[in-house]
């Protein structure tokens, strides 16, 4: 196998990139020559990225970074203002020209398809946060996602940003073990599941593994429950609460102001080699890096 590589870029698809055309704008004819001012000046690059992605901010930060002798203490964005969910759903549900676009397509095996603009998400979004704090969620709290890849996922995701409390995805695919490991570890309130769903034409009970779960997990106060498929499995009437009685109440239309370095996300490593361990992802941490390498590295641009 040739170690060669068989394609580049011409001229002029290269000065078509983003990358291209902001390292031009700050003045660097050559990538060499930016990479090297990007590792020489951190605090600098990530500046330079957070006005390139036009971001929201309630408060802007005072600092891009604030470190001391020890990294592993660095402050990002410090004393800033921002949630994720202004920046990835409601600019664009408020914005006249985008809040009609597709924010959100969703395919299940059976071929149907559900699909969502901005201002429809946001609607849906802010339903869903309005359940959650009519359930008593309060900033803060955990909830598990043990959830397939349905609308009602980026939902709950979305609702739960938007109420200062942190989601701690879980793969629909764990057993019962995995979960509570997991659930424990987080000292989760909540668990966001559903009753089931369709893997490569078998119908997997995710409910069954979710109510073992549950018993070996003293935090959990409820189990929010996704009906698919019209599937009418038990409940236990003193944990479980169907979704859709939570998208009974008036919408919430207020996001709540977290900080720079508040936890939004909290994922656990596989456990394949030990205990697993959990990462804490911030408003103001993995949803600008994450931009970053979609809109600047992968050339992800507003219409794609």
């Amino acid at each position: 196998m040739s170690n060669q590589a068989v394609w580049f870029p011409s001229d002029e698809q290269m000065k078509s990139y983003r990358l291209y055309k902001w390292m031009k704008s700050l003045g660097f004819q050559d990538y060499d020559s930016f990479y090297k001012k990007s590792v020489d000046d951190i605090a600098w690059f990530w500046g330079e990225v957070v006005k390139e992605l036009h971001l929201n901010w309630h408060k802007h930060y005072e600092h891009v970074l604030q470190t001391n002798e020890d990294w592993k203490y660095a402050r990002w964005f410090v004393n800033g203002k921002i949630n994720v969910v202004e920046n990835a759903l409601e600019k664009w549900a408020r914005n006249e020209q985008t809040k009609g676009k597709t924010a959100l397509t969703s395919e299940n095996e059976s071929g149907h398809i559900q699909t969502y603009t901005y201002e429809q998400l946001q609607t849906e979004v802010n339903k869903t946060a309005a359940g959650f704090i009519h359930l008593g969620m309060q900033k803060g709290d955990v909830a598990t996602l043990f959830l397939p890849m349905i609308p009602e996922t980026v939902i709950s995701m979305l609702a739960l940003a938007k109420i200062g409390c942190i989601f701690s995805p879980v793969f629909s695919g764990y057993s019962s073990e995995a979960i509570t490991a997991r659930m424990n570890a987080s000292a989760s309130k909540y668990l966001i599941t559903a009753d089931g769903f369709y893997r490569r034409g078998k119908y997997i009970n995710i409910k069954k593994e979710a109510d073992k779960a549950i018993a070996l997990c003293p935090t959990i106060k409820h189990a929010i429950i996704i009906s698919q498929d019209n599937n009418h499995l038990s409940y236990n009437e003193s944990i479980d609460i169907p979704w859709d009685s939570l998208q009974n109440h008036p919408p919430l239309l207020d996001t709540i102001q977290t900080t720079s370095d508040d936890a939004f996300m909290l994922i656990y490593t596989s456990g394949t080699t030990g205990k697993p361990k959990g990462a804490v992802h911030t408003h103001g941490g993995f949803p600008i890096k994450a931009a970053f390498d979609a809109g600047i590295c992968m050339d992800v641009t507003e219409n794609d």
